[in-house]
This record gives structure tokens, sequence and C-alpha cells, in this order.
């Protein structure tokens, strides 16, 4: 019977022993195996981060060429619109019978301008509203096509009148006229306001060549 608690006890020796060498070992061999999936998804995904960043760039690089295609494409629509209407108004309003109409304005300390219709012989055939920006423009030395028209040669007579206010707030009208004498090719006429401090108002010329 001691012979045979002897076995027993030697071989629960045994099994301990493989116990504390095997048991070390396993774990460090599944240490390895973590260590060298972490780093196998750490490559991955390093990849992965570098193949994301070269995708932008090249969604950058192609929407760049896309932006510039479009910029270059306005301004092709811009240049044949231009083109367009400078055709149509030479075909609508040929030079033997075009009439053209501007009108400009220097400080405009004297005079804020609200509203301007022109007449051609008697005839209103157009007149405008004007807001802070365009009188800014006007006064900034801007000039503004006011009518393109046709008239037949011989002699006319072109109008414009002005309402606005004068340098206190008063409400006030004004008109200027030129007879003229329209022959072949185009005929340019040119309302000008201006400000007079020796009248204390505005002046209103017309200038045509």
């Amino acid at each position: 019977m001691m012979n045979t608690i002897k076995q027993q006890l030697t071989s629960i020796f045994v099994l301990l022993i493989l116990v504390v060498f095997l048991v070390p070992v396993q774990a460090e061999n599944t240490k390895d195996d973590q260590k060298s999936a972490i780093s196998s998804v750490s490559k991955a995904f390093k990849l992965d981060k570098s193949e994301s960043e070269k995708r932008k760039e090249e969604a950058r690089k192609a929407v760049d060429a896309l932006s510039q295609d479009i910029q270059s494409l306005k301004q092709t629509v811009i240049a044949l619109n231009k083109d367009t209407r400078i055709l149509e108004e030479e075909l609508l309003f040929p030079a033997n019978t075009q009439l053209v109409v501007f009108l400009s304005q220097d400080a405009g300390k004297l005079f804020t301008l609200h509203n301007v219709k022109i007449k051609v012989d008697g005839k209103i055939v157009t007149s405008h509203l004007y807001g802070d920006q365009e009188r800014y423009a006007l006064t900034h030395s801007g000039v503004q096509r006011l009518l393109l028209t046709n008239v037949s040669n011989g002699k006319h007579t072109l109008s414009a009148i002005f309402t606005g206010k004068d340098y206190k707030g008063r409400d006030l009208k004004r008109a200027a006229s030129v007879d003229f004498n329209k022959m072949n090719g185009s005929k340019y006429i040119e309302f000008r306001i201006s400000d007079s401090k020796a009248k204390n108002t505005a002046d209103f010329t017309v200038k045509q060549w």
C-alpha cells in the first residue's frame, strides 16, 4: 500500500512539473501570436490609410481640373454671349439709323437722381429708376447707356426729364433737350449732370458727336 501511495505522489509531482514548465511556454506562445496579429492588423491599417490618402489626393486633383474646365467654359460662354449681343445689335440697330444716348454725372452732391425719362420727337422711348448702387457708379466716373434705338435720317429732338432731390432734400425736376440732324453713321448724344457751386445747384448739359 505504501508503494501505491508513493507512486501516486510521484505521478502528481511529475504533473506539477509539467504544468510549471508548459503553461509559461504556452502563455509566451499566445503573447507572440497576439503580437503577430496586432502587427498584421497595424500594417494592414497603415496600408489602407495610405491608399485612402492617395485616393483623396487623386479626387482633389480631379475636382481642381474639373473646376478649371468649368471656369474656362464660363469664359467661353461669356465671350460668345458678348459676340452674339454685338451681332444682334448690329442687325437690329444698323449704323445708318443708330442713335445711342448716354448719361454721366460728377460728384452728385447737389442733386440726387431718382428717375430719368427719355423722349425722341416728343414720345417717351425709355425710362430708368436709380438705386444707391447705380447712383454710386454714376458719381464715380461711371457712364450709363440709356438708349439704343433707330431713327431715320433727318432732324429730330431728343429730351431728357430728370427727377430727384436737391442737396436740402427738396423734390427737384429738370429737363434738357437738343435738336440734332441724323445723317449716315451712328449718332451719339450724352446728357451730363454737373454740380455748379456758383449756382449752388446742378447743371444739365448735352454733348453730341
